[in-house]
């Protein structure tokens, strides 16, 4: 018989910033522990619960349980309830002994016909260190349930009740009972409408000193709310929360062009029904502070605009506390409206819910937008999507180098967003288009041609109508040479709609292998792979990719960055040892003083360049040493520094004492990456294959990030010589 006890109150446990969990992907744990918690959830109901299960579940209500569940760590805890999810052998017994007091974070998204009232009040009761609860689905819990269990939840810091019975009640007592919350999913929330959402700002001006709401996802709420209304609820929840940096609603674009042109004369009624400030004085209010902190940021000399918006951020996001009450706000002074020359920004970097006649004003409205969700569906028409594909163009200019991620729904044909991809693609990690028309391999090459950094490519489209046959089997090998590469392909999903007549497709469209064949053929790091009713033969896909590999499919151990062949490169770009130049002469006042960049290491009011044996040797004896710059050698044969190299070093610490001190190319280079402390990568991505000898090691993006932009190194695709290649800056995570 299982022993209880009430557990001793626990202090507040900081999540861990990386913890690994096993996912839908994963068929075997990679780990001990790992295999461990496999054979735990594997025999969690014929071992673990079957007495709990047959004698007590049904019988008695337990507070507490004391077994072998309460002695395990919360980070086991959460991550046997995730194996257990993922392989579906959650039950509401396992659940009733893993409820334990020291989780931290507990997700029933993929049980939730488990999740009811006698549940709730489990959690409620045990589980009230929670900083992260996912009830996303839970249709067998009441509002009034949800809102007896969030009263205990004060450490939440991430909640997702998306697709629930949650209401305005609810919000409200999450406005009052959770003043950590950050990141919030009420989606598909029919209880809910968007005025329901207003207490998460009127509450915000009695929170002080504590993270406010940077997460609001809130599509498909409610069922009969003016679209008047929408819009002017989103413009309050803009003005109000200024630390928001992704938000999902509906109204969203049409709020931003509001903001945008000053255009509140019609929400008059909407802010005296609901008892809310004027939305005149809430914009008064934030443009306000933020021209007087331009003003004195301008006479402090911030002379990078980067830097005065970070700041302006901030001290909206410091003041804004005493400027949002809903109960009472002062209205003194705000009939002398600030310069208009002055526009509002906010901190928005993900958003949803927009259309493509808004692009402009969102913009202008959130300049730091990284990732764009737009529904481009006209009337269908021809020259509908046409005028759609045009606006569309000039609006994605305005997020040119600095959009990551796309998202979009156009009814179209493909050929029309080539230029649109073109104008912002440059920087994309992840692109989504969903109901577009084929129109032939041309304008998919083109499209993604636009996109070289994709990591992330998922088409759902229409096949083209045409027989689209294409040029045969055989492929001339400079024509395949000059297909683009698409080297950090992790995901490639193509899904072709497919009639309900159909039993398989139409392979109506050859030339798609060449597409195929571009998107595959150097996709190393390539994890998930989804080609739905394909309408082509896949097999002379697969022979060219095994038969024409580009470089790096060819090279598994060791994906192309940078290579040589014979002491020499094999390719002349001005561009790039320009770049190379400035980068290792000029000093990084950015960066911290400790930082160790590749290639580069702050010393004094020199740069120090620390190379391998075979990169020194390859340089031209006429401009050995590098000038301007200390010169370090690395290499465990040589006994004494090579001539004209300032110092010699064994590896790469050494490098760094030989500088505290003041006094193998591949292996060197995956030494630098791997070793601690903040540091950035310089690299210059070859778009071209070459015959080439060494090459630098993969690039471990768990210790690393990409930046979208980086001062004073070009942006978008370059060219010289023929070959095209691009700047890229990582910067280590581990800091």
């Amino acid at each position: 018989m299982p022993l209880f006890r009430q557990p001793e109150p626990t202090g507040e446990r900081e999540p861990e910033k990386k913890r690994r969990h096993l996912t839908e992907d994963e068929d075997e744990p990679s780990t001990l522990v790992g295999l461990c918690l496999q054979s735990l959830a594997e025999n969690m109901k014929e071992v673990w619960v079957k007495d709990y299960a047959e004698k007590y579940m049904d019988q008695y209500f337990f507070r507490y349980v004391m077994g072998p569940f309460s002695l395990l760590p919360g980070e086991l805890l959460e991550e046997l309830l995730c194996v257990l999810s993922i392989k579906n052998l959650l039950t509401r017994a396992a659940l009733h002994l893993l409820l334990q007091p020291q989780l931290s974070c507990l997700s029933l998204r993929s049980a939730s016909s488990l999740v009811n009232t006698s549940l709730c009040s489990l959690i409620q009761i045990r589980c009230q260190n929670l900083q992260c609860l996912d009830l996303s689905g839970s249709q067998n819990i009441s509002s009034s349930v949800l809102c007896e269990l969030l009263e205990s939840q004060h450490h939440l810091r991430s909640l997702s009740l998306a697709g629930t019975n949650c209401d305005k009640k609810v919000v409200s007592v999450l406005s009052l009972q959770c003043p950590k919350l950050k990141h919030l999913d009420v989606s598909r929330c029919l209880e809910l409408s968007p005025s329901g959402l207003l207490p998460l700002a009127c509450t915000e001006a009695h929170v002080n000193n504590i993270p406010v709401l940077s997460t609001l996802l809130a599509l498909d709420i409610g069922l009969a709310e003016e679209e008047g209304d929408t819009v002017a609820i989103v413009v309050f929840l803009l003005l109000c929360l200024p630390n928001l940096q992704r938000l999902a609603m509906e109204g969203l674009g049409q709020a931003c062009v509001l903001i945008n042109t000053w255009s509140f004369d019609g929400t008059e009624e909407f802010t005296s029904r609901e008892g809310l400030p004027r939305l005149e004085d809430l914009w008064a209010n934030r443009t306000r502070i933020g021209s007087c902190f331009q003003k004195q940021s301008l006479e402090e000399s911030f002379t990078s605009e980067r830097n005065v918006s970070d700041r302006l951020s901030l001290e909206v996001s410091q003041n804004q506390v005493s400027h949002t009450n809903c109960s009472s706000v002062s209205r003194e002074g705000y009939d002398r409206v600030p310069n208009r020359d002055f526009s509002l920004k906010t901190s928005l970097k993900d958003v949803e819910g927009l259309s493509v006649e808004t692009l402009e004003a969102v913009g202008n409205v959130c300049p730091s937008v990284r990732t764009l969700s737009l529904d481009c569906h006209g009337n269908n028409a021809s020259d509908e999507n046409f005028r759609q594909a045009v606006v569309l163009a000039r609006g994605l200019v305005r997020f040119a180098g600095q959009l990551n991620s796309l998202s979009m729904q156009f009814g179209g044909l493909l050929s029309e967003l080539v230029p649109a991809l073109q104008s912002a693609g440059s920087h994309l990690l992840s692109l989504t288009l969903e109901g577009v028309k084929a129109d032939g391999h041309a304008s998919f090459l083109e499209l993604i041609r636009a996109c070289p950094r994709l990591t992330s490519l998922n088409v759902h489209l229409d096949p083209p109508y045409d027989n689209l046959v294409g040029d045969g089997e055989d492929e001339d090998e400079a024509y395949l040479s000059n297909l683009p590469c698409f080297p950090n392909l992790c995901s490639l999903t193509l899904n072709f709609s497919l009639d309900e007549r159909q039993v398989r497709p139409a392979l109506n469209w050859g030339s798609l292998k060449q597409v195929l064949w571009a998107l595959l053929r150097g996709a190393t790091l390539l994890q998930k792979l989804s080609l739905i009713a394909v309408p082509c033969r896949l097999d002379p896909v697969f022979t060219l990719v095994l038969n024409h590999p580009a470089k790096p499919l060819g090279t598994l151990n060791s994906p192309t960055l940078h290579c040589l062949r014979s002491g020499g490169f094999e390719w002349l770009l001005g561009n790039d040892f320009e770049q190379y130049h400035k980068v290792t002469v000029q000093s990084q006042k950015e960066a911290p003083h400790t930082a160790c960049n590749l290639d580069m290491i702050k010393l004094g009011k020199k740069n120090v360049v620390i190379m391998g044996r075979k990169t020194w040797f390859s340089i031209p004896a006429a401009h050995r040493p590098l000038k301007n710059r200390i010169n370090i050698v690395l290499s465990r044969e040589l006994k004494t520094a090579p001539s004209g190299a300032h110092y010699l070093a064994s590896d790469f610490t050494s490098a760094l004492q030989l500088l505290e001190s003041s006094e193998l190319q591949k292996q060197v280079d995956q030494e630098v990456m791997e070793c601690s402390g903040p540091r950035r990568l310089f690299v210059t991505r070859i778009l071209k294959q070459f015959d080439c000898d060494t090459f630098i090691p993969n690039i471990n993006m768990d210790k690393y990030k990409l930046l979208p932009e980086f001062p004073d190194v070009p942006a978008g695709l370059q060219e010289d010589n023929g070959v095209q290649y691009m700047f890229e800056v990582y910067e280590s995570t581990d800091h």
